[in-house]
């Protein structure tokens, strides 16, 4: 069941952002904080895919669709092969990059999708993430909990073909923990393959990242 679905632009801008949110399982108790964050943000809309039956106060920026992990699991064997576990539910972060194809269908129509997590208060996402750095960058950060990219489908095949390429899935899509694929750098990153194939990320420092236990 889905509700509340359109492409959202910022006025006169040539560009939309669709972010993408599974989550299984009871979201935690500062959601309706981060629900206002975005909610603060019109001209980006989320996509949440979740199986929680919360009625939450759902901004009209939402699309919420409810399913299960098993949903999620067929729908991204049907996009990367039969063989493909998402084992459980922390297993999405390796995901992350790879949603552009999972979840194609919801984000059609849209210049640049993403991908976020719910331990976060947002700014104004689009005074950074300004339309000159939409044009100019094919993906904006580098971290697992915020990171925009082009919605084209060359760029969900390269990053599909990286993923399951030798060793590569092995690693990442078929090890039960998780590797880090979405974030920093390395042999078997999504950030290095972009910089491997020549295009380029916009990474300032914008975001206070902080650690509660302190």
């Amino acid at each position: 069941m889905t509700n509340k679905m359109g492409t959202v632009n910022q006025p006169n801008s040539a560009h939309s952002i669709a972010v993408i949110l599974p989550y299984f399982g009871n979201f935690p108790n500062y959601f309706p904080l981060w629900l206002a964050s975005c909610a603060a943000n019109p001209s980006v809309h989320w996509f949440v895919f979740t199986d929680s039956k919360v009625a939450y106060d759902y901004p009209s920026n939402f699309t919420v669709v409810h399913c299960t992990l098993q949903d999620v699991e067929l729908w991204a064997q049907d996009w990367l092969g039969a063989d493909i576990p998402l084992i459980r539910p922390h297993k999405l972060c390796d995901f992350k990059v790879l949603y552009g194809g999972i979840f194609a269908k919801w984000i059609e129509g849209y210049t640049h999708w993403g991908y976020c997590d719910v331990d976060l208060i947002f700014g104004d996402i689009r005074a950074v993430v300004t339309d000159e750095i939409l044009e100019n960058y094919d993906k904006v950060f580098s971290l697992g909990h915020f990171a925009v990219m082009r919605n084209q489908p060359q760029v969900h095949e390269m990053i599909k073909a990286f993923a399951l390429g030798p060793g590569v899935k092995e690693y990442v899509l078929l090890n039960p923990h998780t590797t880090l694929f979405d974030e920093w750098y390395g042999k078997w990153n999504v950030n290095q393959l972009f910089t491997d194939h020549g295009l380029s990320i916009y990474d300032p420092h914008c975001m206070t990242d902080a650690y509660v236990g302190s």
